[in-house]
């Protein structure tokens, strides 16, 4: 191509663009301005560049010396100056290589994400020089080596991921330092050795991982470690809640001092070599909800578990246990899946322990078993009985499918006597499932392309294998299962549920169910970009996807080459063909260009901030994720005017579901057949453009399980539409006066408040800026179909007043509601987070009475007040719901002690939401969430030390983004509801 083709090529739609080219270009050859970024930060990141290779700096595009000033890829920084590299989030990007000992030179690191890539070498011992470091993410990498003792040196560290490794030695004792730990998981590894512990006489410092008061979750399973476990592994002081080291190579018996982690939600000893007796102890922990003891040589009956009333799984296969079937596991109200084949279990199992709420799944092949089965009860719950190989001789049954029971190997299936059906006592196959198809799409794709399903389209799909490692269930009978897991992907990914396509699913050998899945981009895209890349790999692989009774999930990313899909036009110009050309065209005449550039680009910049204030949504369109000058949205799409108008069924009167000062609400359903609330503003409740749009970008921030979530909006033909996830539930109010069909038992109404409980501390202290309510009240609390609480409803959004000198907002507007409103807020006109506190504590009250704020002129509030001085809990029972009263007085009790904290007079006195949660999680006695856990295996960045399974799980979608200029850093106070 000759040089007039060429530069043809350089197609700039206005003169600017060119000279400011040309200004890059003069800029990067003839002058160097001096780096934002600590030149000890930049010859760290240069170190690591240098030793991943050339295909990374592919991947990385970092460009320039300065990787605060020009925002590199996957780095943070802090605004002091020089500006220090706080934060390195690299995960899932197929990095290869070692991680230099120049690492060290980072001493302001406070975050290291390598996780998901394909790092070699060992971890360097430098390493114990980031004094600042919080959270070391090194999971599924091809690390080798030891675990280096000077990470004992880390006094900050709270996580520790290193799970899914080459790791090879013993863990060393330093790790006892660590008194912040929070979360340590080393599994999937080639660790051996002992448990290390604070008198084994392996350290001169006498520390171990009994010295780890605040850890919540050890995570030592599938590596090879030998010895007992041992007996000061547990005591008063320590934090646990999962304890998880199965599949080792530990013997001994279990030592009765695990009775002393009485917080433990899981424990898992099985598939090691465990002998001797289950010590009674066993029986305090009486907060599992997973008790996994399998593939041991345990011998003795089971220890009395009638107290374990929140067990959910229990699994003592492959045992001797030498008992029958015990008469306690009818008490066993949460359990769902019972698993004690081969255990040599004999006598008769009655017929009321069928009939177990929740049971799902029972296997009890290869046992003794003898009698009469009696499943005469329905009980609709119930999936699988496995059943094979015992003495079973007469059988009573509800009418169940002949898949859910097994009787294969029983005297009742012997010809001469057997009238049952013959599948009942066939074997059964495999538990496979197979769901990826192409539907009805008959094209092929490309080599590296896959079909969508969606739209017989050609795309590259972000794929990976979800491992759960301990679900309630045993065995795949239909795909709702898989439906559920899907949809729950999808919300959490914010994507459509087309776009999630489960390829297979089955069982493995230690019963964890493993599902390989496949997420396509949408449109007309055919490859995910670098940022969703790295949002998919965060959301799955460290904060994770768990719907209710899957269990803690591990995730295995596929790798990923960015190079199928790229943009290789032949007639695209090398970036040196392209300085040449400019060199060469410009080298005359630079000064002249840099003072005509100089004054082009500030005119232009006029013209562009006029234009922006005119009409800030003209950059805007359907497109806009391409687009770096729209507003940064998270998750929420754009529609049309004419896409709600059909949605809505042209707005019509049947679709209504709500109107206030605000406007009408309509039900809508999307052509993905997804069901939306549409929220259309009428003409004096519109705000500006500019403000509209702050809004949208706040708005789409917020995602969290326990808030309502925006769909998208509409900014079209002169109409401003919010839309919102539908809530099919309906409000609590509604619930509570028997408006809805919705019945809300005890139990039901405590995760309600939790629920909400939780959705109000994500707004207060994970989003940024945080977000002051100002409305909660039992009518902004919504129900989806499964029963979970949101909280709702955002309408237009104002910022908050400025801070005075103790961080409150004086407002001269007070909004809320009369009866849930802060009465300190009222009378001082100052503004904090306590004044929601003081609308959820009435609303606590309300879910205790099921009466309204204000009855006959007086405050419930100030009746309740007035009974308990009296007489506490009992002088209330007459105002209490009527169904509720037979509930238990300990847990009545509890529930108003938290609801008059929260109404105290002054906000001094009252609790932080995040306190409150905190409350409400011991009153129910675990910190079981109401819809599934979180992610065992990695946890999730920005969340405060505590757990991860229940309150901590669901603050998985944070949104940080006060590093954005473009979006005010003061707090948000929303003005929710009508006005």
């Amino acid at each position: 191509m000759n040089f007039y083709g060429q530069w043809r090529l350089l197609s700039f739609s206005r003169p600017a663009d060119l000279l400011l080219l040309y200004c890059v270009i003069f800029s990067s050859l003839w002058w160097t301005g001096e780096s934002d970024t600590s030149q000890d930060d930049v010859n760290a990141l240069q170190a690591m560049l240098n030793s991943w290779g050339p295909r990374s700096s592919y991947i990385l595009k970092w460009h320039g010396d300065d990787p605060c000033g020009s925002k590199w890829i996957g780095i943070k920084c802090d605004d002091s100056s020089p500006q220090r590299v706080t934060s390195i989030e690299l995960s899932g990007l197929g990095l290869s290589g070692d991680i230099p000992p120049d690492i060290s030179l980072l001493t302001e690191l406070r975050t290291l994400d390598l996780s998901y890539n394909r790092l070699t070498g060992s971890i360097p011992t430098q390493i114990g020089e980031l004094s600042h470091l919080s959270k070391l993410y090194l999971q599924y990498n091809y690390l080798n080596g030891g675990i280096p003792p000077e990470i004992g040196n880390i006094k900050n560290l709270s996580y520790i991921s290193l799970n899914g490794n080459s790791l090879k030695g013993s863990i060393p004792h330093e790790i006892g330092l660590l008194e912040n730990l929070f979360w340590l998981d080393l599994a999937k590894n080639d660790l051996s050795g002992g448990l290390p512990y604070s008198g084994d006489g392996g350290s001169s410092k006498n520390v171990g991982l009994d010295n780890l008061t605040k850890a919540n979750h050890f995570h030592l399973n599938n590596n090879s470690f030998s010895g007992p476990i041992p007996e000061a592994l547990c005591h008063e002081r320590m934090s646990l809640i999962h304890l998880i080291l199965d599949s080792n190579l530990l013997t001994g018996n279990i030592p009765s001092g695990l009775g002393l982690c009485g917080n433990l939600l899981i424990m898992k000893l099985n598939n090691n070599q465990l002998g001797g007796t289950i010590p009674q102890e066993i029986s305090l922990l009486t907060n599992l909800t997973e008790l996994q003891l399998h593939d041991n040589q345990l011998v003795g009956p089971l220890p009395d578990l009638s107290n374990f009333t929140n067990l959910a799984l229990l699994d003592v296969s492959n045992n001797q246990l030498n008992m029958e079937f015990p008469l306690w596991m009818n008490s066993l109200r949460s359990l769902t899946d019972l698993d004690m084949s081969s255990a040599s279990v004999s006598g008769t199992i009655s017929a009321s322990f069928f009939e177990l709420p929740f049971l799902t799944a029972v296997k009890l092949a290869n046992n003794e078993i003898n009698g009469t089965l009696d499943l005469s009860m329905d009980t609709s719950q119930l999936m699988l009985l496995s059943m094979e190989n015992n003495k079973i001789d007469s059988f009573t049954t509800a009418k169940y499918p002949p898949s859910v029971i097994r009787l294969f190997g029983n005297p009742v299936c012997e010809t001469s006597k057997s009238t049952l059906s013959g599948e009942l006592c066939q074997t059964n196959s495999s538990s496979s499932v197979s769901t990826y198809g192409q539907g009805n799409c008959s094209n092929t794709c490309p080599s590296g392309y896959q079909v969508y399903p969606a739209e017989c389209s050609c795309a590259i799909p972000y794929e990976g294998v979800l491992i759960y490692r301990a679900p309630s269930f045993t065995q795949l009978i239909n795909q709702t299962v898989l439906s559920v897991l899907a949809s729950a992907l999808a919300e959490n990914l914010s994507v459509q549920r087309t776009q999630v396509v489960i390829k297979s699913a089955e069982f493995n050998a230690q019963n964890q169910l493993t599902v390989e899945i496949a997420v396509f981009p949408n449109g007309a895209e055919i490859r995910w970009s670098r940022d969703d890349f790295l949002k998919m790999s965060s959301i799955l692989g460290r904060d994770g996807v768990a719907p209710d009774g899957f269990g803690p999930p591990m995730f295995q990313q596929s790798s990923f080459d960015y190079s199928v899909g790229s943009d290789t036009n032949g007639n695209t110009l090398s970036t040196v063909a392209i300085i040449g050309i400019c060199i060469g065209s410009a080298a005359l005449a630079s000064i002249i260009i840099g003072v005509t550039c100089f004054v082009c680009l500030r005119k232009d910049k006029k013209n562009n901030k006029a234009a922006e204030l005119s009409n800030p949504f003209g950059a805007w369109n359907t497109d806009w994720r391409d687009n770096d000058s729209a507003p940064k949205l998270k998750g929420a799409r754009y529609f049309t005017f004419a896409e709600l108008k059909k949605a809505s069924n042209n707005f019509s009167e049947s679709n209504e579901i709500g109107s206030g000062g605000y406007g009408k609400v309509y039900r809508g359903i999307l052509t993905d057949g997804q069901q939306v609330a549409i929220k259309r503003a009428q003409t004096n409740s519109m705000q500006g453009a500019p403000e509209f749009k702050n809004e949208i970008e706040l708005l789409s921030r917020v995602h969290h399980k326990n808030v309502v979530g925006l769909v998208g909006f509409c900014c079209d033909q002169g109409e401003q539409m919010l839309v919102y996830e539908y809530m099919a539930g309906g409000n609590l109010r509604d619930c509570l006066t028997g408006r809805s069909r919705i019945k809300l038992d005890w139990r039901r109404r405590i995760m309600i408040a939790l629920g909400s409980a939780r959705g109000i501390t994500y707004l207060h202290e994970l989003v940024s800026p945080p977000i002051i309510h100002r409305d909660i009240k039992s009518t902004n609390i919504l129900l989806d179909e499964k029963k979970i609480a949101k909280v709702a409803d955002f309408g237009l959004s104002k910022i908050a007043p400025e801070q005075d000198s103790r961080n409150q907002h004086v407002s001269t507007q007070v909004k809320g509601t009369l009866g849930y409103l802060d009465p300190e807020y009222y009378t001082t006109q100052q503004l904090t987070e306590k004044s929601d506190v003081y609308s959820f504590g009435v609303v606590l009250l309300e879910l205790l009475t099921a009466r309204t704020p204000i009855e006959h002129g007086k405050y419930v509030v100030k009746k309740v007040k007035e009974a308990v001085d009296k007489g506490g809990i009992s002088a209330i029972r007459s105002m209490l719901d009527p169904r509720i009263k037979e509930e238990s007085g300990i847990e009545l009790n509890s529930f108003l002690h938290i609801a008059l904290s929260c109404v105290e007079d002054t906000a001094s006195a009252r609790p932080s939401m995040g306190e409150v949660v905190k409350q409400l999680e011991e009153m129910v006695g675990h910190d079981y969430p109401e819809s599934g856990s979180s992610n065992v295996d990695t946890p999730p960045k920005g969340v405060p030390a505590r757990h991860l399974y229940g309150s901590d799980s669901e603050y998985m979608h944070t949104s940080r983004d006060s590093s954005d200029p473009s979006f005010p850093t003061s707090n948000i106070a929303l003005s929710f509801g009508s006005r």
